[in-house]
């Protein structure tokens, strides 16, 4: 899935627009762990200005959002990931 903007880039501007885009799913948490790098959620205070800031944001662009973190996030992704990648590698043609 790409972004409003990134949708927007490639649908107005004369140079992306002739570009073929390929999305591909990643792993975000393991690159994160082969890089060293601690998810912001599990630093100390880092966890409370994350969730101040989303919800600032939210109220700036008028987006409902809940005040706590859900207990389920994040949400594990990895069986979604692999079915995508299957499915791209059984079937080249259909993204």
């Amino acid at each position: 899935m790409e972004s409003e903007t990134t949708s927007q880039i490639n649908t107005h501007d004369p140079v992306f627009a002739r570009c073929d885009v390929t999305y591909i799913p990643m792993f975000l948490g393991g690159v994160m762990k082969a890089c060293g790098n601690t998810p912001s959620i599990h630093m100390k205070n880092k966890d409370k200005w994350t969730s101040q800031e989303r919800i600032r944001w939210a109220r700036f662009f008028s987006i409902p959002m809940t005040q706590q973190i859900p207990a389920s996030f994040p949400p594990l992704m990895l069986t979604i990931m692999r079915a995508l990648c299957a499915d791209t590698v059984l079937d080249p043609g259909s993204g």
